[in-house]
């Protein structure tokens, strides 16, 4: 097991639409880092705080293929981030919700956020609408690579990922 923090392994490229269009980009030194080209289980967490927990079973690169993403979606600061229609419409619903601060794509993207992800995002905005360097170091992931001999399924995988979301009850999850 261990801990990467999020501006240890990317650097931020802040494009045109600032504070929203940022790219998150694999810094070189990690591009080629054996154990992140495993499957396992991570954990995304804010400041200390436990915000997600997902898995992976690709060969590739887990901080490319997801961590990339997980960045995008929950600081919200991602051009390609959209909402699949339910989310969209359970944020709509939401008092709380100050959604017109961000984009309202409502299509598979690729970065799908959901109502808790925005409503994370929109409580920390004073500081996730700043500069990523001034943020992107809250951000760490816990990288749990099972071991090449044990030979777990993609459907065991995904059935220890749903036990330590019910037990942990991540606030970004579901």
């Amino acid at each position: 097991m261990r801990t990467y923090i999020a501006s240890e392994l990317f650097t931020a490229n802040v494009n045109g639409n600032f504070p929203l269009d940022v790219k998150f980009v694999l810094k070189a030194a990690e591009v080629d880092n054996k154990e992140l080209f495993t499957r396992g289980i991570y954990t995304l967490s804010f400041q200390g705080e436990l915000l997600y927990i997902g898995s992976y079973s690709g060969q590739k690169n887990v901080a490319v293929v997801r961590w990339q993403n997980e960045l995008q979606t929950h600081s919200m600061r991602g051009f390609n981030v959209g909402f699949t229609p339910a989310a969209w419409r359970t944020l709509q619903g939401t008092q709380q919700s100050k959604s017109a601060n961000f984009p309202s794509r409502i299509e598979d993207s690729g970065y799908l956020t959901s109502a808790k992800r925005v409503l994370f995002a929109e409580e920390n905005w004073y500081l996730l609408s700043q500069n990523p360097d001034n943020w992107l170091s809250y951000f760490s992931f816990c990288w749990m690579p099972l071991s090449p001999k044990l030979k777990r399924s993609k459907k065991e995988l995904e059935t220890l990922t749903n036990q330590l979301r019910k037990f942990y009850k991540p606030r970004c999850n579901g």
